[in-house]
């Protein structure tokens, strides 16, 4: 079976970064646009804009944007920071 590739429109999980947010963890995010990227001489075409829809109310007394957007997002199963995956199915 061929991987998954990102398209406009479908719906992934984004990692935030401390600079993100005043929490860490994984929000979702609709991708708005997906391009390539060379890294380390080769060609990576799953890289995408996303739209990060973040909670209201981050606890009392923080309230953050509700809407993140991030430019040149790399993808990484391994969730690290500042990246993009696949939602786990359940």
């Amino acid at each position: 079976m061929a991987p998954q590739q990102p398209t406009m429109g479908r719906i992934v999980r984004y990692v935030l970064t401390e600079d993100d947010s005043t929490r860490s963890g994984i929000r979702p995010a609709m991708v708005t646009c997906v391009a390539a990227e060379h890294r380390g001489g080769t060609l990576h075409e799953d890289v995408c804009n996303l739209s990060i829809f973040v909670e209201e109310n981050d606890g009392p007394g923080h309230v953050i944007t509700p809407l993140l957007r991030k430019v040149a997002v790399c993808h990484d199963e391994n969730k690290m920071p500042g990246t993009w995956h696949w939602p786990e199915r359940t």
